[in-house]
This record gives structure tokens, sequence and C-alpha cells, in this order.
């Protein structure tokens, strides 16, 4: 990327000049370091698990040992989503419709908490975080 950006800017100076596709590859490499630095993360899950109570009905795992290449965290169990959506297909209806409304209520409410009340967002939301 910073070969491409480098190249960016001497192919059209005046105008890369306001892009600065440089300077935009050195802060997405900051960036994508901070993101892998496995200290941060267990930061986020600190900070994570304080804002969302047990009673809240949404996890986060503890953080029991980090450094800046390994995590180790508490196992959380359930059911990943795909499995449960795989057992609601089997169901009745109503059953499935309100199970399913139950679980988008409790996602959209808790990622309202993190945008608007707790300024602090969760990123990573694959399947395997939900």
């Amino acid at each position: 990327l910073r070969c491409l950006a480098a190249l960016a800017a001497r192919a059209a100076p005046r105008t890369m000049r306001f892009l600065d596709p440089e300077g935009l590859v050195d802060d997405f490499a900051k960036a994508m370091a901070r993101s892998v630095d496995m200290t941060t993360e267990a930061a986020a899950l600190t900070r994570l698990r304080a804002n969302f109570p047990p009673r809240t009905g949404v996890v986060f795992p503890e953080a029991l040992a980090a450094q800046k290449g390994a995590l180790v965290e508490t196992y959380e169990p359930g059911l990943p989503l795909e499995d449960a959506l795989k057992l609601l297909a089997r169901a009745d209806a109503d059953t499935a419709t309100a199970a399913k409304r139950n679980v988008a209520k409790r996602g959209l409410r808790a990622l309202l908490q993190m945008l608007f009340k707790d300024n602090f967002a969760h990123g990573d939301m694959h399947a395997g975080n939900l």
C-alpha cells in the first residue's frame, strides 16, 4: 500500500496533496497495529464487560492474561447464532418469530447502547461473536 500511495502521489501531485494517500496509509498501518495488539483487546473486553453487566443478557468474556501477541479469556457457553437459527427453522412460526424478535431486539439494544450511551463499540461483530 505504501508503494501504491507513493506512486499515486507522484502521478497526480496536485490532487494527491489534498488526498494525502501516504498519510492515509500511515494512519491505516497504525490502526492495524493497534487492532492486533491483544493488550488493547483485553482492555476493550474489560470496558465492554463493565458496560454490560450480566443482567443485560449480553456477555463478553473476561480477559485473564494478555500480551501483545496473545490473549487468554474465559469461555462463555452459548449457542452459536447459526445453530439457533437452524433450531428455529424447525419450530412453529409463532415461536420462531418471537425468538428472532427477542434476539434482534437484544442485539439492537446492545448496539445502540454502545453507540449512543457508552461511545465505545465492539467492531468485530462476526457470527462467532454473536
